[in-house]
């Protein structure tokens, strides 16, 4: 048998605690299970051919992989999209560069999109949600720096020049 790739030996690994806890075992039984198929008692222990065996005789006992939900993956219908997720964390360093929030880590931003919307995390939130969440930091930092600077150093007027001309930005 060719050896797997690390990830797919990890994947293994990983199955194979999850139908021993699914299944019942208790450590004993487990190691004993794995000497019987592989005559080692650790599943680490097992290259990739022996590994895939235990994995067999755990289905033979009755391991089932499920999802929860009945659902592969997540429904992304009426999610912010990644830009907007992206943004809202931006602005949330912002706010607490400024000093418009005092926790700038993720848990403070969720307490704030909760206190907002009454969702719990950034990735829930419907696209109008998360606009006004956006909408709601802009006015945060702008409360708390009402003219910042486009320039690190303080420099600019925050126009772009145009062929010779200041628009402003």
């Amino acid at each position: 048998m060719k050896t797997l790739p690390k990830e797919e030996r990890v994947r293994l690994l990983a199955l194979i605690h999850i139908a021993k806890k699914q299944l019942g075992f208790g450590d004993e039984s487990y190691r004993d299970l794995i000497e019987r198929e592989t005559k080692h008692r650790s599943a680490a222990d097992c290259d990739d051919g022996e590994l895939l065996l235990v994995l067999e005789e755990f289905k033979r006992l009755g391991f089932r992989l499920e999802s929860k939900g009945g659902k592969l993956s997540p429904q992304t219908r009426n999610q912010p999209d990644k830009d907007q997720a992206m943004k809202i964390r931006a602005l949330w360093i912002e706010a607490y560069q400024c000093g418009a929030v005092q926790n700038r880590w993720e848990q403070g931003l969720q307490a704030f999109v909760m206190a907002q919307t009454k969702v719990k995390r950034v990735e829930w939130l419907k696209p109008k949600q998360a606009s006004q969440v956006i909408e709601a930091l802009k006015a945060m930092i702008a409360r708390k720096d009402p003219h910042p600077s486009p320039l690190p150093n303080g420099e600019g007027t925050g126009g772009v020049e145009l062929g010779g001309r200041l628009l402003p930005g």
